[in-house]
């Protein structure tokens, strides 16, 4: 499973394996990895990568990649979410550096 540690008065878990290839402690990762450390916390045992929130926009080009953070950003695209308390969510600032094409099977 992986191994744990109590920091800060909570559990800190390191998977080894799951749906994606996660290397232990970030050491040894190989492309495709998904690196990072995931961390479970709380009593509902709430899992998120890194400790922070994780955003996923999807695209075939990096183009549709940055109009998918603007349509999110300006809530252009995405709508409002009826019913809930908070208000919306920011996403990350997108990096400067652009992703290579994988081709057809990464």
């Amino acid at each position: 499973m992986g191994r744990s540690a109590v920091r800060g008065g909570g559990l800190s878990r390191t998977i080894t394996r799951a749906a994606a290839h996660i290397e232990e402690w970030g050491a040894g990762a190989r492309v495709g990895a998904l690196l990072g450390r995931l961390l479970f916390s709380g009593p509902e045992l709430e899992l998120t990568p890194g400790g922070s929130a994780w955003w996923n926009f999807v695209a075939r080009a990096d183009e549709e990649f940055r109009q998918a953070y603007e349509d999110w950003v300006t809530g252009s695209r995405c709508g409002e979410v009826k019913r809930y308390a908070g208000g919306r969510l920011d996403a990350p600032e997108i990096p400067e550096t652009r992703p290579k094409a994988c081709g057809r099977v990464c």
